[in-house]
């Protein structure tokens, strides 16, 4: 749709959007592009590096509790003294 503006103020914004689109697309190929843009955005916000630190361990504690298993997980369910796999 951006395409089809013929205008040159568009054109500053069309060749914004192709870098970032070009560098995502780098980050699905290499995730540690994307860690790394993600740590130098919190630097530029002032973060310290013990907060930047404490926060990707977080995140990834977080993925690793709830990303989706590659193998079912069985519930296991306690009645009385049975313990049954559902």
């Amino acid at each position: 749709m951006i395409q089809s503006i013929p205008s040159p103020k568009a054109e500053p914004f069309k060749r914004w959007l192709a870098k970032v689109g070009y560098e995502r697309l780098k980050e699905v190929a290499d995730p540690a592009l994307g860690l790394e843009r993600t740590r130098e955005n919190w630097r530029k916000l002032g973060r310290s590096e013990k907060w930047i630190t404490q926060r990707m361990t977080g995140q990834e504690t977080r993925n690793k509790l709830y990303a989706p298993r590659s193998q079912p997980v069985l519930a296991c369910v306690f009645l009385g003294l049975e313990l049954l796999a559902v």
